[in-house]
């Protein structure tokens, strides 16, 4: 495993169970300058004399031939020659296969990673721990669990109400699909309050830091679990296919309270589902 120390995880590591022994197995998200995210990777033990030794690469010249723009004689991108390109290259370059699963973690601003557990990037944890680099710090909230569950049971009984004279619905699948009207008008106020109790959290980069809150808010829906897709049939599989992929299933039943209770925590309506969330049918 190779991991950052300054990480905050918001939920527990996927189960290794689930992850394919064979591959290289990395956190979606932050694959910054079209390279592949260098924070973390869980690997085969055959693989790490590969993964593991990214600087002895760099100091014997390997990496003149792995990288692509260093090979051809050429930089035309400078901003390209990052260590998340030179991740994307070497597991290009030796064929390691890769795979993602929903990152749940996410750099902490200075110390406060590091601190204990409950002063871990809390708002309320000593100076010293939060004001190291705090002007590029973001700030975002998690719902707690009682929240959490308090607005599943009123989505779950909404919706029972609504369809006790209605025909059942039609199954969902995955993040993409829509909930009907009527399901949809169930994620309204009286699901989420603006004031629900919450642990203030801050991180380096917004996008890692509501990527991680949105994935591990959903594994903290009732019956919510990492869960390794079926591959497509009649498919090859390649360097970061997505094929095989973790992803995280949820009830449906539970969607209107997710995206009630992600709402007030979005900042920037443009913020999108992360494609690693899936909804199935369930019954009540």
């Amino acid at each position: 495993v190779h991991s950052r120390l300054e990480f905050v995880w918001l939920a527990p590591h996927p189960p290794l169970d689930l992850l394919d022994p064979r591959a290289v197995w990395v956190p979606n998200g932050e694959d910054y300058y079209g390279g592949i995210n260098d924070r973390h990777a869980v690997l085969p033990r055959q693989w790490a004399e590969v993964y593991l030794r990214r600087w002895e690469m760099l100091t014997d010249g390997s990496v003149m031939w792995i990288d692509p723009q260093l090979r051809a004689g050429a930089v035309r991108n400078g901003v390209a020659l990052q260590d998340e390109n030179f991740v994307a290259a070497m597991l290009h370059h030796f064929r390691l296969p890769l795979r993602r699963f929903p990152a749940v973690a996410f750099l902490g601003c200075c110390r406060s990673s590091t601190a204990a557990d409950g002063d871990a990037g809390s708002s309320s944890a000593p100076r010293l721990l939060r004001s190291c680099f705090s002007k590029a710090c973001v700030t975002r909230l998690m719902p707690s669990q009682r929240a959490v569950d308090e607005a599943c049971a009123r989505a779950v009984a909404s919706l029972s109400s609504s369809t006790t004279s209605s025909a059942p619905a039609s199954p969902l699948t995955s993040s993409t699909s829509f909930l009907s009207r009527r399901h949809a008008d169930a994620a309204d106020e009286q699901l989420a309050p603006r004031q629900v109790p919450s642990t203030v959290l801050t991180g380096k980069y917004r996008s890692e830091v509501e990527l991680a809150v949105q994935h591990a808010l959903a594994l903290s829906l009732p019956g919510a679990h990492f869960i390794l897709p079926k591959r497509r049939s009649g498919r090859s599989e390649r360097l970061g296919s997505g094929s095989a992929d973790l992803v995280i299933s949820a009830p449906t039943e539970h969607a209107p309270a997710f995206r009630a209770l992600w709402q007030r925590l979005k900042v920037r309506a443009v913020r999108k589902e992360s494609p690693l969330l899936q909804w199935r049918l369930e019954p009540h």
